[in-house]
């Protein structure tokens, strides 16, 4: 009955969060009042366009920085919020900046920010037949930082055609950005880094004159047509780790590792390089995480005849695939098949190693977000959820453009959607799901949920379910089990003052008796019988 379209993929590694007290995700509560939260755009009238939040990143107290685009316009957002989801004061005194780009255009891909709350934008900006590597430094009050390349605006080329993919900052404050640039003299795409200094000037010293350029055919004896570097990590001892595609017959993934003077790395693979052929015409590396012992986690999306895959390859610190991840050290995300071939990214890890890939779910008549999480097996977590899968649905179009990991293990996601049942123009969309019981429990007390649902028995497997709510529940987790009590399905429907909502059987379900269990706030719960014929 459904499909899932990744539209934005986000990659989460989760290291150091307790799991003694096991309890469902379920939207929290205590941020925004409902759990989501709906970013109003600040732009000058008569400019109100679609909103999207594109990245997002938490700060080590908590606050949430966001950035975004106004479309139709050369508009861009930052957004900073208290763990609650109110507008952060101190940041530019309303919690948000926007501004217009001088450039063509630009596209930024990743957002950071660093120890003192300073934010970092990467991206590519485009002019009149040339593109170039982009950084944007925004200080921790809201104003772009005049001690940053002059106007806190920065654009670097090595060639005509260039393009900023990804970025870290090093422990000393020096930044490395990564992506690819067209060689001028044989037009071929090789991967390449810069090093910049804190105060953006470009810092000679490492690789040639500050560029460090991966050329792959010196390495391998033959050219492909492009060779694209996607994403970007710092390592121990600055260290950094590069990782995209390179096209010859078919497209694979190709990983560099460079040392901290910008040369490649001979202990790493071969020569400094890891080379996986995925047997496609279409790869997208979507995002890379590593993790403390320097193994990389690489989030592809590639096409193989009619179908498109999501897959995790892991690389060992050495450089080899980790033949005990997954298959043969390839973990491949089932329930996200028919991927939309041209996907967002983003990453993410959880404890033990645990890995959430984050994106959204679209039917092709709605879409929610939807999070999919790995054992550090590479296996479906199914104590997250039915092939450890858990949904979103508000009841409108949401589609999820990133994502973020709180310590305390609570889960953010971000993208766009629709403000209400009765506005079509898009906003910003921030969720925040946490898997701990809040204080909130307290108010409803151990009242029954009274929900009535029709028809019953159904032909299709869609319901209509009507609720009574006790006071102060806006969210349900949903749990679809069948007569011998396994879970075939885990989603949470947010109410938005709703008491009515729909229900279908997910894919597989086939003409029979299920349980469905109605949870509000983790306290309390009914069971409905559903009945399909």
């Amino acid at each position: 009955m459904q499909k899932l379209y990744f539209l934005f993929i986000t990659l989460i590694l989760i290291f150091g969060l307790s799991t003694a007290k096991a309890q469902s995700y379920h939207l929290d509560s205590t941020f925004s009042g409902s759990g989501i939260d709906i970013v109003t755009p600040d732009v000058p009238a008569p400019i109100l366009y679609q909103h999207y939040i594109t990245q997002m990143s938490v700060m080590a107290d908590g606050r949430i920085v966001m950035s975004g685009i106004i479309t139709g316009s050369n508009w861009f957002e930052i957004i900073r919020l208290h763990s609650d989801g109110t507008p952060d004061s101190t940041f530019n005194n309303n919690g948000i900046i926007t501004f217009a780009t001088t450039t063509e255009a630009i596209t930024f891909t990743q957002l950071k920010v660093d120890a003192s709350g300073n934010i970092f934008l990467c991206g590519t900006a485009f002019g009149s037949g040339n593109s170039n590597f982009c950084v944007y430094k925004i200080t921790s009050a809201g104003r772009f930082d005049s001690t940053f390349a002059g106007s806190g605006m920065l654009e670097i080329a090595l060639n005509t055609w260039n393009f900023g993919q990804s970025f870290d900052i090093q422990n000393d404050g020096k930044i490395v950005v990564g992506g690819y640039t067209e060689d001028n003299t044989t037009g071929i795409y090789e991967y390449c880094l810069t090093r910049l200094l804190a105060d953006g000037t470009l810092d000679t010293a490492y690789g040639t004159s500050g560029y460090a350029v991966c050329m792959y055919s010196q390495l391998f004896k033959y050219s492909p047509t492009a060779n694209m570097g996607y994403c970007v990590s710092r390592l121990a001892g600055n260290k950094m780790l590069l990782s995209g595609m390179y096209t010859n017959i078919n497209g694979s993934l190709f990983i560099v590792r460079y040392n901290s003077t910008g040369t490649p790395d001979s202990s790493y693979g071969v020569n400094g390089l890891v080379q996986v052929s995925l047997d496609s015409n279409y790869l997208l590396v979507l995002r890379q995480v590593t993790d403390d012992s320097g193994n990389a986690y690489e989030l592809c999306q590639y096409r193989d005849l009619a179908e498109v895959h999501l897959d995790v390859i892991k690389i060992t610190s050495s450089g080899k695939i980790d033949s005990s991840y997954g298959i043969n050290g390839i973990a491949s995300i089932d329930s996200i098949q028919n991927v939309y071939p041209y996907a967002y990214w983003g990453e993410f890890l959880q404890s033990g190693g645990k890995l959430l890939v984050a994106g959204t779910e679209d039917t092709g008549i709605n879409a929610k977000y939807a999070v999919t999480r790995l054992t550090s097996a590479g296996v479906p977590d199914t104590t997250f959820g039915p092939n450890g899968i858990l949904t979103v649905y508000r009841g409108m179009n949401d589609h999820c453009n990133s994502g973020a990991l709180i310590p305390e293990g609570d889960i953010l996601l971000a993208g766009y959607g629709q403000q209400s049942l009765s506005n079509d123009t898009l906003y910003g969309i921030c969720i925040k799901l946490t898997n701990r019981v809040r204080t909130a429990v307290a108010e409803v007390g151990n009242k029954q949920i009274a929900i009535n649902v029709y028809p019953n028995p159904t032909t299709n497997g869609k319901y209509t379910l009507k609720c009574n709510m006790p006071v102060g529940v806006s969210n349900l987790h949903l749990s679809l089990s069948d007569m011998s009590g396994k879970v075939l399905s885990n989603s949470i429907v947010y109410l938005n003052g709703n008491s009515i909502f729909e229900y279908e059987l997910p894919d597989g379900c086939t003409p029979g008796t299920y349980l469905l269990t109605v949870t509000a706030l983790n306290s309390y719960s009914t069971t409905l019988m559903l009945t399909s014929l």
